[in-house]
């Protein structure tokens, strides 16, 4: 029987965005009450993380999260597996995706290339694939930004929310503009031309954002993106793996650091977005990072409840 995966914001309808949006807010109620989960769904279920690249908050939410709702995980380097130690293939991916589906529910992977996503949801038959980070997508992070944003203006009407992103338009810039438009938000990027949201990533926030009646722009002017917003987001201007071309990277980006200036010029109201880790002085200024419109550990936290809700919606599929 084939299984549902989570490879890219395509895969979730709006309803079904929404749906995660609001057993995540069901989930963080709970936990600040220290209360137990409603539902242990993942009793007698496995996963396991097979990471290419380390995270702090992605390793630590999804373990929290599959371990509150009665659920089995295990954390492994791909490297360990899937290279010999002259960083020859030590084994075909497909027949470790093959072993690991007879004993895992659930393959959540975080690799370097989408490619490498496509290739692991082609060989698994039994297991649903989660997208933890790839190269083009990063939505378990998107479905946390949208949550953050929607607890937070939760009194104003989703339509009537802007959220401004400044920076690269990289994997997190991709599915954050897909996520809201698929839950009624207006999105903006601001950055430099030559750093746009792929064409064909783009075209599609757009139609989710046409079917949502909200809208959807691009800048080079930061100051233009964050007039009016609610949120503003950014991203590091140097992801992991591109540290050779960190000079070339911060020159391309002069000009988009959020600064106190910058934020001044958002709704008062606004709060302060990232994904983390945060290299504050380049994208950031610290007293935005470290101020108080930040609500950067409230998004990492929002990291476990969606993926929670994530994991209970594949889990239907089966």
């Amino acid at each position: 029987m084939a299984r549902r995966h989570l490879t890219s914001m395509h895969d979730l309808s709006p309803d079904e965005a929404r749906r995660i949006v609001t057993e995540a807010h069901a989930s963080k109620l709970l936990w600040d009450q220290d209360r137990p989960p409603e539902s242990r769904f993942l009793q007698d279920k496995n996963a396991i993380l097979l990471f290419e690249k380390p995270s702090l908050r992605t390793t630590s939410s999804l373990q929290t999260a599959i371990a509150r709702h009665g659920g089995f995980s295990k954390f492994e380097e791909a490297g360990n597996l899937l290279k010999r130690s002259d960083g020859q293939e030590r084994e075909s991916l497909e027949h470790v995706i093959g072993a690991l589906e007879r004993y895992y529910h659930f393959i959540i992977a975080r690799v370097f290339e989408h490619d490498t996503i496509q290739r692991i949801v082609q060989a698994s038959r039994r297991a649903s694939v989660v997208n933890a980070l790839c190269n083009r997508h990063h939505p378990l992070q998107a479905l946390a930004d949208v949550t953050t944003i929607d607890r937070e203006f939760h009194d104003i009407a989703p339509a009537n929310r802007r959220v401004a992103y400044i920076g690269d338009g990289n994997n997190v810039a991709t599915s954050l503009s897909q996520a809201c438009a698929m839950t009624g938000m207006n999105f903006v990027h601001a950055g430099p031309e030559k750093y746009r949201i792929p064409a064909d990533e783009w075209e599609l926030a757009r139609r989710y954002a046409t079917d949502s009646h909200v809208s959807l722009e691009f800048t080079t002017k930061p100051e233009a993106a964050v007039d009016g917003a609610l949120a503003v987001y950014t991203d590091t201007f140097v992801s992991m793996g591109d540290e050779a071309e960190e000079a070339k990277l911060l020159r391309a980006f002069a000009g988009y650091q959020i600064t106190p200036e910058l934020m001044g010029r958002a709704d008062p109201k606004a709060v302060f977005l990232h994904c983390m880790p945060a290299h504050t002085g380049q994208e950031v200024h610290k007293d935005v990072v470290d101020g108080p419109q930040s609500r950067i550990l409230d998004l990492a936290e929002d990291r476990m409840h969606t993926a929670a809700a994530v994991l209970k919606l594949l889990l239907e599929a089966r």
